[in-house]
């Protein structure tokens, strides 16, 4: 019988299709920093962007745009030159400064 119904490989891809399957596991894989990294070294970004805009469930949509956000936060991190005196960060601020006051602009009515 287990013959006649295949391997569970061949099950899972008569009972879903290979579609769905393949992008469960490509988003699985996309989840680590490191693999995220080296998936968009060989244009997976590509493969996360037509997810994220075209994936077949509004889940796959929006783990496939967060994705996108995370390797874009992680190449921006990456690409950032060392701060001259290692007091300020990207924004210019002392690191762990704290903005607040901040102040709603008035309006005349």
């Amino acid at each position: 019988m287990t013959k006649v119904l295949g391997g569970p490989w061949e099950r899972i891809l008569v009972a879903q299709g290979p579609a769905p399957m393949i992008v469960d596991v490509y988003l699985k894989v996309c989840e680590l920093e490191g693999n995220l990294l080296a998936v968009n070294k060989i244009g997976g970004h590509k493969a996360l962007h037509n997810l994220s805009r075209y994936g077949y469930s509004t889940e796959v949509r929006q783990t496939a745009t967060m994705l996108l956000t995370k390797l874009a936060v992680l190449l921006f991190e990456k690409n950032q030159p060392a701060a001259t005196n290692g007091a300020e960060g990207a924004s210019g601020q002392a690191a762990g400064a704290q903005v607040t006051d901040v102040v709603a602009p008035e309006y005349d009515r």
